[in-house]
């Protein structure tokens, strides 16, 4: 499933995304438990601008993986960009303020911020993830939830801080063949 799951990302990043979502099809049906397929079905659905079905893949993801914090955070991201904004300021509200809680992503609260096109938050959340040195920070450049900020110069100072992409926070042109 991780290959499938991993082909369909990168056909997304090379904007092939109704390749994608076959390739998640298929994979779904093989293991409709996997996590990691159904996070890639619902972002990439979100991508394609299909909200309401990212949405309803994402309550799916959710209701299979509760505990998961991507998960949780491709909810959030998607409850935002439906229009359900305070369902995913409760979300945001509720992972962030667990005292005693383990290890909290910043970079998965930023995803919900995102979705809500909160930029002070957004902004915020990233560079707490910044600061914690998160790992899979430097892929942000290739995740649309954060293109309303390409322009913003705190945005900028991030992507130029772990060194990806372009002045706009874009993968690098040979990913997409240009």
């Amino acid at each position: 499933m991780i290959v499938r799951a991993s082909l369909a990302s990168a056909l997304g990043l090379l904007g092939r995304r109704e390749e994608a979502l076959a390739e998640l099809r298929v994979a779904i049906a093989l293991d409709p438990r996997f996590p990691r397929t159904r996070r890639e079905l619902a972002l990439q659905l979100l991508a394609l601008g299909r909200t309401d079905e990212a949405l309803a893949e994402a309550r799916e993801l959710a209701r299979l993986a509760p505990d998961n914090l991507p998960a949780l955070a491709v909810l959030g991201l998607c409850l935002g960009r439906a229009g359900h904004a305070d369902e995913a300021r409760a979300l945001l509200k509720r992972l962030d303020g667990e005292p005693g809680k383990p290890f909290i992503s910043s970079l998965e609260l930023a995803r919900i911020a995102a979705g809500l096109l909160d930029r002070e938050h957004t902004i915020r959340y990233l560079e707490r993830a910044l600061d914690a040195r998160e790992g899979f920070l430097p892929f942000i450049g290739g995740d649309d939830e954060f293109a309303f900020l390409h322009h913003d110069a705190r945005y900028l100072a991030i992507i130029q801080k772990i060194g990806i992409g372009a002045a706009r926070g874009a993968p690098p042109a040979s990913i997409g063949g240009h």
